[in-house]
C-alpha cells in the first residue's frame, strides 16, 4: 500500500456495502501494515459487525472497490456550477487537419424523429436481481482495468496491439437491451476515480443508451460508443496540474486543456486501436457545441455531426454529476435541467436531449425525491416518455432501509413528485452516502 496510497481512501465502516467482494484488501487508516480483510472477501453483516466489536470506525479501502460499493449513488449536492468559457484553439496538427477534412467531407445526419430501438421492446419493472448487480458492477470494472490498460499503452509506447475497444462497445449494446436500466444506473454517476478511463466508459455508456432509445441501428451505435471511449485521451498527453487544480482555471489554463481533442488524435493515430472515420469524428467533436461556444473549433450546428450531437450531451451530464478537485458534483436533477435549459440557447441538440430524457427521466435513476405527502423515495427506473413519471421505491430515511415494493408512478397518477432532494444519508464530511442500500 506504500507505493500507492493515492489509490485508497478513507471511509467510514457503514460505507462498506452487503455483498461486495473486495479487489484489494482493506487497511486500518493511517497504518501500512494492519490489514483488517484480506482481497476477495466478501463484506456481510458479519463482517462488519467483527470489525465494529474490534473498535473500527474507519477504513481505508482501495478507490476501484470504493467506486463499485458507491455505483448508481449521486455523488454530490449542489444544484448549480459555473460553466467555462473558452476559445477556439489554434493548435493544428497533421491528424486534426485530416478529420477535419473527413468532417468537410461526411454528411453530418439528422438524428432519428421518432424514439426506442424495436428490440428494446418490453422494459422490466422489477427490482434488480442482487446477482445481476454483481455480475454488470464485474464486468463494468473490467471494462474499466481494460480502458486503463490500452490508454496507458498509447501515452507509453505510442501504440497497442490490442486495441480492440469496440468490444466494450458490444458488451455495452447488449447489457442496454438486457435491461437499460441497471445499466444506466452503473453508468450514471461516476465516481472520481482512474481519470480518464473511468469518464470514458461512463460517457460511452451514457450515449449508447441514448442512442438506443433514439432507435440508432449498430454500426451508429459502435461508432458513437468508441468514439466516447477515447476521446479523452488527449488529457494524459497535458500536465495533470491544471485539470486537478482545486479551484477555477484562468482563461489560458482553460485554452490549454482545450487541445485535448486534438492530442487525442495524435495519439490515436497509427496506435493499433480500430477506430471508424465516424468513431475519430465523434471523439474530436464532444466537447463542440451547436451555438459555436465548444472547442476545439468553436463548431456550428451544421458541422457537427449527430452521432457527437448525442456524445456533447452524454459527456455535459456525466461531466455535471461527476466530482471535480474544483467542485462537488451537481445532484442528477439539476444536471438534467441545466442541460434542458441550454437547449433555448441552442447549445444542444434538443431531439439528443429527449433521449437522454427517456433513458434516464427527468429525476435520473439513481436520485432521490420527495413525494407530496412528504415521503421519501429512490428512483430505480425510467418510464421512457412517461419521463416526469419514473419507477420509484419509497425510502425510511430513519431506519435506511428500503420498502420492497416499487411504485410505477405513470400508473399511479395521485402520487406527485414534489421535488428532488440529495440523497438522504449524504454525509457533508466526506460528500456521499455513509450507506449503501
Amino acid at each position: 500500500m506504500s507505493s500507492n496510497r493515492s489509490e485508497f481512501a478513507q471511509v467510514p465502516l457503514s460505507a462498506l456495502t452487503l455483498g461486495s467482494v473486495l479487489s484489494a484488501p482493506i487497511f486500518e487508516p493511517g497504518s501500512e501494515r494492519t490489514k483488517l480483510l484480506g482481497k476477495d472477501v466478501q463484506i456481510d453483516s458479519g463482517v462488519l459487525q467483527k470489525l465494529a466489536s474490534r473498535g473500527v470506525a474507519y477504513v481505508s479501502v482501495s478507490k476501484r472497490d470504493l467506486a463499485a460499493m458507491t455505483a448508481g449513488q449521486p455523488q454530490g449536492n449542489r444544484k448549480e456550477v459555473d460553466d467555462h468559457e473558452y476559445r477556439p484553439v489554434e493548435l493544428q496538427t497533421e491528424h486534426s487537419q485530416e478529420v477535419e477534412s473527413l468532417i468537410a467531407e461526411t454528411p453530418s445526419g439528422e438524428l432519428p424523429t421518432t424514439s426506442l430501438d424495436p428490440r428494446w421492446n418490453n422494459p422490466p419493472t422489477t427490482k434488480y436481481d442482487p446477482a445481476a448487480v454483481n455480475e454488470k458492477l464485474r464486468e463494468r470494472e473490467s471494462h474499466i482495468s481494460y480502458v486503463e490498460s490500452v490508454f496507458g499503452e498509447l501515452i507509453t509506447h505510442g501504440g497497442t496491439e490490442d486495441g480492440d475497444l469496440s468490444v466494450v462497445c458490444r458488451r455495452s449494446i447488449v447489457s442496454v437491451l438486457e435491461d437499460k436500466d441497471l445499466f444506466m444506473r452503473l453508468g450514471l454517476n461516476p465516481f472520481d476515480s482512474e481519470y480518464p478511463s473511468r469518464h470514458s466508459l461512463h460517457v460511452s455508456s451514457v450515449a449508447i443508451s441514448i442512442g438506443v432509445m433514439l432507435g440508432l441501428e449498430d454500426q451508429s451505435l459502435h461508432d458513437l460508443g468508441t468514439g466516447c471511449l477515447v476521446h479523452d485521451i488527449g488529457m494524459l498527453k497535458l500536465d495533470s496540474t491544471f485539470y486537478r487544480a482545486k479551484r477555477k482555471l484562468r482563461p489560458k489554463e482553460l485554452e490549454y486543456l482545450a487541445q485535448h481533442p486534438i492530442l487525442t488524435l495524435d495519439a490515436l493515430a497509427n496506435s493499433g486501436v480500430e477506430l471508424s472515420r465516424i468513431a475519430r469524428i465523434v471523439a474530436y467533436q464532444v466537447h463542440e457545441r451547436c451555438d459555436g461556444s465548444g472547442y476545439p473549433r468553436a463548431m456550428r450546428d451544421e458541422h457537427i455531426h449527430s452521432l457527437s450531437k448525442i456524445a456533447m450531451v452524454a459527456d455535459m451530464y456525466v461531466g455535471l454529476v461527476s466530482n471535480r478537485p474544483h467542485r462537488r458534483a451537481l445532484m442528477p436533477y439539476h444536471a438534467i435541467t441545466k442541460i434542458l435549459n441550454a437547449i433555448p440557447e441552442g447549445k444542444f441538440d434538443a431531439k439528443a436531449v429527449r433521449g437522454l430524457l427517456h433513458a434516464m427521466s427527468l429525476f435520473p435513476i439513481g436520485s432521490f425525491v420527495e413525494t407530496h405527502d412528504g415521503r421519501v423515495a429512490r428512483v430505480v427506473r425510467s418510464t421512457g416518455e412517461t419521463y416526469m413519471r419514473p419507477v420509484i421505491e419509497f425510502w425510511n430515511p430513519k431506519h435506511q432501509i428500503y420498502e420492497p415494493n416499487l411504485v410505477n408512478l405513470a400508473q399511479e397518477p395521485e402520487i406527485q413528485i414534489k421535488r428532488a432532494i440529495p440523497a438522504p444519508s449524504i454525509s457533508p464530511s466526506i460528500g456521499r452516502r455513509t450507506r449503501v442500500a
